[in-house]
């Protein structure tokens, strides 16, 4: 019995993967749960368990090579054995013979270049790829593809270099068009360097040009006294740290914003344009941002109404870490509600800033870090003491302005005294 494993849709509006690392070769033995192979995407890296236990018969694509949803990756023949005793089988389109090879691509005598009117189609082509032409000084959109799915590989870079003659891959516009311009780069004496974006810097990118473009933000401001924010944190680190738990104020963040989402349920909501309506959310799941060598991730608490100071430090730490190993599962960042962004731990100075929203959300909290200034406290006295910027950015088309400094004053109301964040629970 034959079985086809085809990349299956992770969702998120994720399309494509690409194969990092197979766990097996054509021929090994593999068992179920065994390591099948290891795959990328925009949003996270996933190891693949095998479904079966069989023998590898055909893998069809190969590391480094970018896979769609649905395709065919490798077909197993499935162990009889172990098929009768679990009751194994295979349905719908899982009985699809395998895929045919792809034919032969003959190298024509000579450069074919492209028509007046017509323009180089843009090459598919994972990263490393691509820095490969750009360090070999070519342009991989006038490169033939041999690879599976019309994607350029490391080999047809070089057969192009070689001097072996390529016809280029064009598409052709309906009626004549206009020349394609482009600005003009100019480069100092000095030149540059170019650097293929991560699949997270990427999801980056996208996710804060959609943000930008289609939310109209405001971002409003606030000063708040730490004093008793500071005090309390010192009271309980030692108590914290017996529980093996790094108390932060980042949990202290978290815990706040719940109970302003559960005062104000307009920033627990999300738009829906097709329909004009808002949808407000049931579950509070707070996103906190965090950043580390392989892009910017933002994991959240799931049901962070429902758990303690500890609790939440031990989440935020340990989703920080499972971040910087790569290792952070896609569904952690999914249905947040609201997202905390705290550059507290890496600013010289207490900063204001204008933090962009995590899309579909509609508000984020911007926190900086604690420096001590000049207040005016309750007397009308000068006294020195620790003071936090706070930045909060709200979506405009859902939220008014008076809503927005109402949430703003009710999370710092929480902040300048913990106590208050306690019976909140």
């Amino acid at each position: 019995m034959k079985f086809q494993y085809r990349l299956p849709d992770l969702g998120e509006g994720i399309t494509e993967s690409e194969i990092v690392s197979w766990g097996v070769k054509n021929g090994d033995t593999i068992k179920q749960d065994d390591l099948l192979l290891e795959v990328a995407n925009d949003k996270t890296t996933i190891e693949v368990p095998s479904p079966v236990t069989g023998l590898v018969k055909s893998i069809f694509i190969d590391d480094g090579n970018i896979a769609t949803v649905g395709q065919i990756l490798v077909e197993i023949d499935v162990d009889d054995a172990w098929a009768a005793k679990t009751g194994f089988k295979i349905e719908g389109e899982a009985h699809i013979e395998a895929e045919p090879e792809a034919p032969m691509v003959e190298v024509p005598a000579a450069v074919v270049a492209p028509k007046e009117g017509v323009v180089l189609a843009k090459a598919k082509a994972i990263p490393s790829v691509r820095k490969y032409a750009r360090e070999k000084g070519v342009d991989i959109n006038g490169i033939p593809a041999t690879g599976r799915n019309n994607t350029v590989t490391r080999e047809d870079i070089d057969l192009f270099l070689n001097g072996a003659p390529v016809v280029a891959s064009v598409v052709e516009s309906a009626a004549p068009i206009a020349p394609v311009f482009e600005p003009e780069i100019t480069v100092d004496s000095g030149g540059y360097r170019r650097e293929t974006m991560s699949p997270m810097r990427k999801a980056t990118m996208q996710a804060m040009v959609r943000s930008a473009t289609e939310i109209p933000r405001v971002t409003v401001f606030a000063d708040l006294n730490a004093t008793k924010l500071v005090e309390h944190r010192e009271s309980y680190k030692a108590y914290a740290k017996e529980k093996g738990v790094n108390l932060t104020y980042t949990a202290y963040f978290v815990k706040a914003a719940t109970a302003m989402l559960k005062k104000y349920p307009i920033f627990n909501a999300f738009v829906d344009e097709k329909n004009f309506e808002i949808v407000y959310r049931n579950a509070i799941n707070i996103g906190v941002a965090t950043n580390t060598d392989g892009g910017l991730y933002v994991p959240n608490i799931k049901h962070a109404d429902s758990k303690n100071l500890f609790e939440i430090s031990e989440e935020i730490q340990k989703n920080a870490e499972l971040a910087t190993e790569g290792k952070l599962p896609g569904s952690s960042m999914r249905d947040g509600s609201f997202t905390i962004t705290n550059v507290g731990g890496v600013s010289k100075d207490s900063v204001y800033s204008t933090p962009i929203i995590n899309y579909p959300e509609v508000a984020i909290l911007g926190t900086s870090r604690i420096t001590y200034e000049p207040v005016v406290n309750a007397d009308r006295e000068l006294e020195v003491a620790p003071v936090m910027k706070l930045s909060f950015t709200f979506d405009h088309r859902v939220i008014d302005g008076v809503e927005a400094q109402k949430a703003l004053d009710e999370l710092k109301s929480l902040l300048a005294d913990p106590n208050k964040i306690v019976l909140e629970g």
